[in-house]
């Protein structure tokens, strides 16, 4: 009896990393910047005239490093990332005149002229969000930090 403790245990311990997730198995890669060209090259796979495709990237990095609020962007913001086409543009402005800030990324899908890919392909590249709490929503957690003295 005193010997199946020991064999369960190391059976659990055995199989526990098949219970975590990582970033990999999420589908997530660790390469931030394999993820933002990889949606860059989504999103322009085919490169037409009149489009500085140097400066989108350099915005979209931005973007992604630090995602525009949907609530406080404004429309030329938006049109900047080159993501939206001017309907959708005019949909999202009527939508938060009408209705007003976003609660939620979710919400998006409320948003006359706004389908699942267009969706999907903004998400790496807004947030929404609003003062909350005592400092409010953080940009990135990677990019802050707080230092505390004590004696």
């Amino acid at each position: 009896m005193r010997t199946i403790y020991p064999l369960t245990l190391i059976g659990w311990l055995a199989i526990f990393p098949a219970f975590s997730q990582t970033d990999a198995s999420l589908g997530r890669s660790t390469d931030r910047a394999a993820d933002i060209s990889r949606s860059i090259q989504d999103l322009f796979p085919v490169q037409t005239e009149g489009i500085d495709y140097e400066s989108v990237y350099d915005a979209l990095a931005q973007l992604y490093a630090n995602p525009l609020d949907l609530n406080r962007a404004t429309r030329d913001e938006l049109a900047a990332t080159y993501l939206l086409s001017e309907r959708q543009l005019s949909s999202l402005a009527t939508y938060r005149a009408e209705v007003g800030d976003l609660l939620s990324i979710y919400e998006l899908q409320a948003v006359p002229d706004f389908d699942l890919p267009t969706i999907r392909r903004l998400l790496p590249f807004v947030t929404v969000g609003g003062a909350s709490g005592l400092f409010g929503t953080l940009p990135t957690p990677t990019d802050n930090y707080l230092i505390v003295r004590y004696e």
